[in-house]
């Protein structure tokens, strides 16, 4: 990309609004970005940048998960996040439940989306978080026969209901829930219970022999999908696993083309140049 654009992480995750008609599925910021979400652990954990992924109404499109200190609420970016907005209370990560379900944690405070008692899939009643969290059933929105899902767009069933319908993470206003919180609905999987992720690895987190420092004699074009040195260097470039991707001796410039979207680190001469493709 050749314009200036805000960011929702530190490793420049980038999003613009998307286009969308009133029948047309979601169409997710910076859709190449978008990602399948895994569960993790807390020693090796993978976080999370979790959007709604809400259609029609537009006080809630481009809403972040978040926990406020209090509540798991949401938060609009129409534009996109700046790197300075991002903060743990965004992060969030799967952990796995057994039997194929799972609870959300946050980076910040370490607890976890839990279903108040009173709550059912119609009254609108806001999540709490708490030490120990309510488990969900994670699957792709298509999987539930809605129309107009979008790819790698995933919703999230409260295992314990005891009602006859289904009851989806759904990120809502109402008297019951605060500041745009979430909730459990029945219905919506298309809109506003289905959820787009996008990685956002905290910086100490990733490898520490690709972190970032200054890069002054190199720049990546996004254009031309290709790193550009001012003299011949040696360039490695490194997924944010840490996994080389690619490498190349005494040259001044290298594609990236053929590698997949996503976050990556270019190490040149010994100085890495963190980008986004």
């Amino acid at each position: 990309m050749i314009m200036k654009k805000k960011v929702i992480s530190t490793y420049v995750l980038t999003f613009c609004l998307g286009i969308v008609s009133a029948t047309a599925a979601v169409t997710p910021p910076n859709a190449g970005q978008v990602v399948d979400p895994k569960t993790s652990t807390a020693d090796e954990p993978v976080w999370y940048i979790m959007m709604s992924s809400h259609l029609s109404d537009s006080d809630r499109q481009n809403r972040f998960l978040k926990w406020d200190g209090t509540n798991a609420v949401t938060e609009r970016f129409a534009s996109g996040m700046s790197e300075n907005d991002i903060t743990d209370n965004f992060r969030w990560r799967l952990e796995d439940a057994r039997d194929g379900y799972i609870v959300f944690v946050n980076a910040a405070s370490g607890l976890q989306i839990t279903v108040p008692g009173t709550a059912n899939a119609t009254n609108n009643t806001g999540l709490t978080m708490t030490a120990t969290g309510s488990k969900w059933e994670m699957k792709l929105s298509s999987a539930t026969r809605q129309n107009d899902c979008a790819d790698k767009q995933y919703c999230f069933d409260y295992v314990d209901y005891s009602g006859a319908s289904a009851a989806y993470l759904n990120a809502m206003p109402g008297a019951n829930i605060p500041n745009y919180g979430i909730t459990i609905y029945e219905m919506g999987v298309h809109q506003a219970s289905g959820w787009f992720f996008y990685e956002a690895p905290k910086e100490e987190e990733v490898p520490t022999a690709i972190r970032e420092t200054a890069a002054t004699t190199f720049h990546y074009n996004a254009a031309a999908q290709t790193i550009f040195c001012g003299q011949p260097a040696h360039i490695v470039i490194y997924d944010i696993t840490g996994k080389t991707r690619l490498e190349a001796q005494n040259t001044n410039q290298l594609s990236i083309a053929s590698l997949p979207t996503g976050i990556y680190i270019a190490n040149i001469n010994g100085k890495p140049l963190k980008f986004t493709k």
